[in-house]
């Protein structure tokens, strides 16, 4: 229905299909004030509080569009794929984890002297948007209408398909090039779309910097999130697509060192700092 429709766009997860066993913090329930870090006592208070004034949070759910890789990714990815090898680039030459920390909040928009995001950010209205014209309801601007919008049918018919048939809650995310789970299906599309809600490694999505504790970092392993990337979703390990991760627009910054929401500072400050 629109309700569930509505929901996945907003990136918001709800009821024990979809939250069951998951800590509060990895399902944004902060960012919600669902929480408290004052008050209690409620289930898994202690859990919950550990893990924001101590760890770091490590998945997250996250709203993402599947596509195929015959598919045009729309203009947002390819500007967000490109930040994100900027910071890769910026992480390489500073050599150091605190220096790439700071690389990966300080590719600015030299215009509003504001970090610009490594993934696009979405309001619901332009997140519905984008689902039309992948699935060919709305024409690419440009175009002749009908021909545009018979193009993308052709292209959205199998993958809309696919979506509805073989796209399970609970079905694992797999990076072909490495083998590794890097997210799991936790809401599944609604009828005719294409937008589904994972819980996802942020690591994978260039939104939190690599571990380095414990084990030496594999040099050859994916760094970030970039609009090549493929995907395997559950057994269906014939079919490759592309994924699409945003983020809603009521998410605050993340902080990349903690995947936790980032302190506030003064654009002024921030630039000064620099």
């Amino acid at each position: 229905g629109t309700y569930d429709f509505i929901r996945r766009l907003a990136g918001i997860a709800e009821g024990s299909d979809e939250l069951q066993g998951k800590i509060a913090l990895e399902s944004n329930q902060e960012f919600l004030n669902a929480v408290s870090f004052s008050k209690g006592c409620y289930l898994g208070q202690e859990l919950t509080a550990r893990v924001q004034h101590t760890g770091a949070i490590r998945k997250r759910i996250v709203p993402l569009f599947l596509t195929t890789k015959h598919m045009q990714i729309p203009q947002p990815w390819i500007v967000a794929s490109s930040i994100q090898q900027q910071q890769q680039q910026q992480k390489q030459q500073h050599g150091s984890e605190d220096a790439s920390a700071s690389s990966v909040s300080n590719v600015l928009d030299m215009t509003l002297g504001k970090p610009l995001s490594p993934l696009p950010r979405l309001s619901i209205a332009a997140a519905g948007s984008m689902v039309g014209m992948m699935t060919g309801q709305i024409p690419s601007q440009g175009d002749d209408e009908d021909d545009s919008l018979l193009k993308l049918q052709e292209l959205a018919d199998p993958l809309l398909d696919f979506c509805a048939t073989q796209v399970k809650i609970g079905d694992a995310l797999v990076d072909p090039d490495d083998g590794k789970t890097i997210g799991h299906i936790i809401s599944v599309p609604t009828e005719g779309t294409n937008v589904v809600l994972a819980q996802m490694r942020l690591d994978r999505l260039g939104l939190l910097l690599p571990s380095s504790s414990g084990r030496k970092q594999n040099a050859a392993a994916p760094a970030g999130w970039s609009h090549l990337n493929k995907v395997i979703v559950g057994d269906n390990d014939r079919i490759e697509l592309r994924y699409l991760p945003y983020l809603p627009l009521w998410w605050p910054e993340i902080d990349p060192r903690s995947g936790k929401a980032k302190e506030q500072v003064d654009v002024d400050d921030e630039l000064d700092s620099n």
